[in-house]
């Protein structure tokens, strides 16, 4: 069953699956073909979300939660290190030294991911590195900018 699509299923079979259950099923055998595509999606949907979450705090002036948010994209990011081999501490320190860039586009990571796990295509670790980077400097950037008021 695992190498047949599922429209090859039995009828009886196929009204017991609902559309969660079929991506499910789908995610479980890619898990096996390419896990480092899954894990890093995973990342990086998780820094998506405490990217968000981390909004609503500062919008709430919620020093508790932005702190606490902001650790969560730490672990995001140094889980997204580990997976693809990147030094966690090299990241921050070059964040630390580069000029703030104009923009950070949060859906560059995402969408590194998607054509990694969708498409099969090889991950540019150089640009991840670099949008990793930005990402940093924008988190820290939002933290001191916060924690002055």
């Amino acid at each position: 069953m695992s190498d047949m699509p599922l429209f090859f299923l039995e009828d009886s079979y196929k009204k017991n699956i609902t559309p969660f259950m079929a991506v499910m099923m789908v995610a479980q055998e890619a898990r096996f073909v390419n896990s480092q595509a899954i894990d890093g999606a995973h990342m990086a949907l998780g820094i998506t979300t405490e990217i968000g979450e981390m909004q609503e705090g500062i919008e709430a002036k919620d020093h508790v939660n932005v702190r606490e948010e902001h650790g969560d994209c730490n672990w995001y990011i140094a889980n997204e290190c580990n997976i693809y081999s990147f030094n966690f501490e090299h990241l921050y320190r070059a964040a630390q030294k580069r000029l703030l860039e104009p923009k950070f586009r949060l859906h560059e990571i995402v969408d590194l991911h998607k054509k990694e796990l969708a498409y099969g295509k090889e991950m540019d670790e150089n640009e991840l590195q670099n949008q990793l980077i930005t990402l940093i400097q924008y988190l820290i950037a939002a933290y001191h900018c916060f924690h002055q008021y």
